[in-house]
């Protein structure tokens, strides 16, 4: 079974241009990185005027399985990432898992 994790990001206002949707982005990449329960990531951004009025940044995180993100979840960086310098730069994020149909 592999799982996806999907996190919607919308920035604070002061945030909202392409330089801070690039640095949010490469600080995603980078807290991330090397992480070795992460298969894949996506940093996305929004394709359309209506997703670019409700969200700011899309993430895809794939994992083999719930066990592997809740190991991911407990490391430092993840929480970090999720506890400090996303909340910092955002208004809302949303986060759902999904497996395959």
């Amino acid at each position: 079974m592999t799982l996806a994790r999907i996190v919607l990001i919308k920035l604070k206002p002061e945030h909202v241009n392409v330089s801070a949707r690039a640095a949010l982005a490469r600080d995603v990449r980078s807290a991330l990185a090397g992480e070795s329960d992460v298969l894949g990531l996506h940093v996305e951004l929004p394709a359309d005027a209506d997703s670019e009025r409700s969200w700011d940044l899309a993430l895809r995180i794939e994992l083999a399985s719930l066990d592997s993100f809740e190991r991911l979840a407990a490391r430092e960086r993840y929480r970090a990432l999720f506890e400090h310098v996303v909340p910092e730069r955002a208004v809302v994020v949303k986060a759902w898992s999904f497996v395959p149909a």
